[in-house]
Formats: structure tokens, C-alpha cells, sequence
């Protein structure tokens, strides 16, 4: 099927995002899309795969409205899997990779998907989920396997062309379950208006183009891979290349052999990408951004980053509000700014609020709310939570935040990580800032743990930077910035975090080895 057939045969409508592949496959078919460590595809070659699932989903009893779930890793018919649903109006269901049997499920139960698509890598998964009765019947892979009932290779070459589907911007494109930091992960029902909004303000924000490549290592599976990073490049019409897994040594190498323009990362990512002892002999002058989002940069990895003369901005977002840059903070207030998640962008407002709903006074500590059109639609089967997070218009984040005098927004904490401690309130983050501009310091995480004297203490876990340090010589760094009750009561070095899939810290899993203090 070539491009000028599909433009014969398929019916496009541009209110939703189906389209955007085929657009771009018209107007340039040869220019390349997506590099893997071992193919190329051009745009032409792309969407052609793409319009042969989505015949075969239809083939398969796949229509507007059903879901279609993924367990796979970062691979090119992943990506292709999510097009083809989102172009016959079916929802997309990316399953995170790291959850247990259990879990797995549960997410699928939710979502009642009709078809599967995933990779013999996840073969002991899928058997189990088809054992418990949780998988569907259809069951897509890469590689043949006994498992599958189709290859991706003969899905391809189906002879049924799907005419897309009428997608108003209020239909659901995918569900995404949130990270699951705070008990069970609910589903966040995500629209087509919400992916071209919250592309746009990430296009519009950080000046990517058709002319720009990025590196995507961020797992597809999530938020942050999935919608910031690649809807970019889909509706910009670049390239990207894509990185099976995140590895410094392998990202690096591929930096020199592609030469993208920029890349989406965790600090914690962006710290051992440029730590590798191959980064000083990378040719990294390809580069021009990196764009940082999850935890705020510490200023010793903005200080590297600036000397490596690379242009670095810091993105605010989460699963219900699309992902990326509802806040973001630009370079030149890097560390003017340090330890801000920025302003918000162009298409959402955002405002810090009391219990009582009331707006905060500039400094004054509040929870963080937000509005626009990357705002997600609710909860999947969840209408009691839909309601508790969507309020008049506002998206209620749980995050504790402040917004200072010129309007710049900093994170506190989340609402239920307050620490109270002699009947005072310590907000997580403000410590942990303050231990991150420490220069042996790579990450942190504070915490409240019970205490007989005051209720709870302030407990410091710490990631050092390969330098030896002492508790009590970060005590003291944090006695010159911190009120004395403020100050961590309690360090602990450890070598990790427990992390979600995206990077999050889950701090209700740290585990306190023997004190060190």
C-alpha cells in the first residue's frame, strides 16, 4: 500500500490526532521518522504499517471506543500499535512493564481489552495473565511465538484499509494508569485535544521542529515517554531515535552516531548520562536542549550541564494533566530560579490554594492546582475519584507548591508527605534542595518516620556522587539554610531509590538500614 493509495482510500478528519501520521507521510514519505539501534523508517514506510494494524485491528472486531493494551519495551511497533488504535478511534492501553502478574491483572480487568500486543520477552507474563483468565484472546507480537495468535509482520500486509474514525478532541485516545505512588494506579482517561494540546505547548515552549532529532530512552509505557517526548516529534514532523532501554554507555554512543538535537530525561538519568566515563570523548555538539522533568535538577548538574553548552529547561507535569511542561522553568533562570518547576505554559494557568479553596499569598504554601486542555478527562471507571480531583474547572495534583512574588512556582511536597514534627510542618522538598546544592550529593529523599519525642522526624535518604561524606557534614550544610527543625534528624546512604517506571521516588517503600549519624 502505497502513500497515494491511502490518500485515495482513507477518509481524514484533523480533530483528532490519527491523521497527524499520514499528513506527515504525504507531504515528506522518505524523510526518516524513527532510527532504532538496528532499522530506519521513513515516514511512508511507517504510516503504511500503521494503516495495515489498523485494518487488521478492524479485522480483529476492534472499533471506536474499544481498548487495545501493550506490554512492550521501547520498540518501533509499539509506537505503531498506538497509532493504529488512535486512527480507528479505539482507545490505547500501555501496560507498565515493570508491573507483577498481579497488577498486570488488575489493569486489564479494568480496561477489558480485545487486543494484547507485546513480545516474547514478556512470554512468562502473558502465559500467567492467559492461566488467570486476564488476557485477551488476541494476542499480538513482534516475533512469533506460541503465545501469539498473529505476527506484527503478517498484520502488515492485510488487504483491509480502515477508514479513520471522526475523533472530536473530547475522545478518549488512551488510558494511562497513573504511577501508582499513593496505593492502586487508577486510569487517566487522556483525549485526542489533550495530546495535540499538551504537543503543541511542548513544541511551542522549547522551539522543536522538523529540522530537530531527539533521542527517546524514556519508557514508551509511561507518561513521560509516550506523550512528552514523542507527540513532539509526531506532530513537528522530526525524527527520533529510539533506545530500547535507557543505558549512559548506549545512549551516548548512539548521540554520536545520530546526532539528535535534544533528549527528554529524570535528573538522575541526565547525571549518569554525562558522569560515564565515555562521556568526555563523545562528540556531543549535536545536541542544543535537554529537557528535564520528574524531580527538580540539582545545581551542580545545572552547572554541568552549562558547561557542556547545552541549553537546559525543567518541565512540571503528571499522567492526569498529559505529562510534560504544564510548568516549565527556561535557562536563564536555571539558577536564578533553582529548585523552581517554572511558570506555566502558554495554554494552562496554575494557582496554589488552602483547604479551604482560598488562594495563597505569594510564599505561602498551598495545594497546586491547574487548568487548560491538557487537563485529562477522569478517571476510568472511577467516578468518585474523577470527582475528588477535578473541581470547577481545576485539576487538583496533591502536590504542595508556593508561588513566589514574580509567579514562579515551587514544589513543597506532596499533601499527604507533610511532615509534622513537634506539631510544626516540614515540607520534604524545601530539605531536600537545600541537601541537593551539597556537591557530593547525586540524589535525596526526605521523609517522616515515627518518633516518640515529636511525633515524626525528618529522615534524609542519600545518593552520593562517588565522594566520601559523613551525616554530620551534610547536617551541617543544612544547618546554614534550614531552621533548626527543619534539619534532618536522621541520614541514611543508600546506593537507590524505589522508583515507578517514570523515575518517581516511592517514598512509602524507603527502607531505613542502620543509622548512620
Amino acid at each position: 500500500m502505497s502513500a497515494s493509495t491511502l490518500q485515495e482510500t482513507t477518509t481524514v478528519h484533523p480533530t483528532g490526532t490519527g491523521h497527524w501520521v499520514h499528513r506527515w507521510a504525504l507531504a515528506d514519505p522518505d524523510a526518516p521518522l524513527i532510527i532504532t539501534e538496528d532499522a530506519e523508517f521513513t515516514w511512508g514506510e511507517f504510516d503504511t504499517r500503521v494503516t495495515g494494524l489498523a485494518g487488521s485491528l478492524a479485522d480483529a472486531g476492534v472499533g471506536a471506543g474499544d481498548r487495545v493494551a501493550c506490554l512492550m519495551e521501547n520498540r518501533v511497533e509499539f509506537l505503531e500499535l498506538f497509532w493504529a488504535t488512535t486512527r480507528i478511534g479505539a482507545i490505547f492501553v500501555p501496560l507498565n512493564n515493570r508491573l507483577t502478574v498481579t497488577e498486570l491483572e488488575h489493569v486489564l480487568g479494568a480496561v477489558d481489552a480485545k487486543v494484547l500486543g507485546t513480545e516474547p520477552y514478556y512470554d512468562e507474563q502473558v502465559y500467567a495473565l492467559r492461566e488467570a483468565g486476564a488476557s485477551p484472546a488476541t494476542v499480538w507480537m513482534p516475533e512469533p511465538s506460541p503465545l501469539a495468535t498473529a505476527s506484527f509482520g503478517d498484520l502488515y500486509a492485510t488487504e483491509r484499509i480502515a477508514t479513520e474514525h471522526v475523533a472530536d478532541p473530547s475522545t478518549v485516545a488512551a488510558i494511562l494508569f497513573t504511577s501508582g505512588t499513593t496505593g492502586r494506579p487508577k486510569g487517566a482517561m487522556i483525549t485526542h485535544g489533550n495530546i495535540a494540546a499538551q504537543a503543541t505547548n511542548w513544541n511551542t515552549s522549547f522551539g522543536c521542529t522538523r529540522r530537530d532529532r531527539q533521542i527517546v530512552f524514556l519508557p514508551l509505557c509511561f507518561t513521560g515517554g509516550l506523550i512528552s517526548a514523542c507527540m513532539s516529534t509526531f506532530l513537528g514532523g522530526g525524527s527520533m531515535v529510539l533506545v530500547r532501554k535507557f543505558d549512559p554507555a548506549t545512549v551516548l554512543a548512539l548521540v554520536e552516531r545520530h546526532r539528535p538535537t535534544y533528549f527528554t530525561a529524570v535528573p538522575l538519568m541526565v547525571q549518569r548520562m554525562f558522569d560515564h566515563p565515555n562521556a568526555a570523548s563523545t562528540d556531543l555538539t549535536s545536541l542544543r536542549l535537554v529537557e528535564s522533568g520528574g524531580a527538580p535538577v540539582p545545581v551542580p548538574l545545572i552547572e554541568q550541564v552549562r558547561r557542556l553548552g547545552l541549553e537546559l529547561i525543567q518541565g512540571y507535569g503528571l499522567t492526569e494533566a498529559t505529562g510534560g511542561v504544564n510548568l516549565h522553568l527556561q535557562e536563564k533562570d536555571n539558577l536564578r530560579k533553582a529548585g523552581s518547576c517554572g511558570m506555566p505554559g502558554l495554554f494552562n494557568s496554575a494557582r496554589v490554594v488552602d483547604a479551604t479553596g482560598r488562594p495563597c499569598a505569594p510564599g505561602e504554601p498551598g495545594e497546586l492546582l491547574l487548568s487548560g486542555p491538557m487537563v485529562f478527562a477522569g478517571y476510568w471507571q472511577n467516578p468518585e475519584a474523577t470527582a475528588e480531583t477535578l473541581l470547577d474547572g481545576w485539576l487538583h495534583t496533591g502536590d504542595l507548591a508556593i508561588e513566589d512574588e514574580e509567579g514562579f512556582f515551587f514544589l513543597v511536597g506532596r499533601t499527604k508527605e507533610l511532615i509534622v514534627t513537634g506539631g510544626l510542618n516540614v515540607y520534604p522538598n524545601e530539605v531536600e534542595e537545600v541537601l541537593r546544592t551539597h556537591p557530593a550529593v547525586a540524589d535525596v529523599a526526605v521523609v517522616g518516620t515515627p518518633d516518640d519525642t515529636w511525633g515524626e522526624s525528618t529522615t534524609a535518604f542519600v545518593i552520593t556522587r562517588g565522594k566520601d561524606l559523613s551525616a554530620a557534614d551534610l547536617l551541617d550544610h543544612c544547618r546554614v539554610s534550614l531552621a533548626d527543625y527543619k534539619v534532618p534528624k536522621r541520614v541514611h546512604f543508600v546506593d537507590d531509590f524505589p522508583r515507578t517506571t517514570s523515575g518517581k521516588v516511592v517514598k512509602s517503600r524507603l527502607v531505613s538500614p542502620k543509622e548512620q549519624q
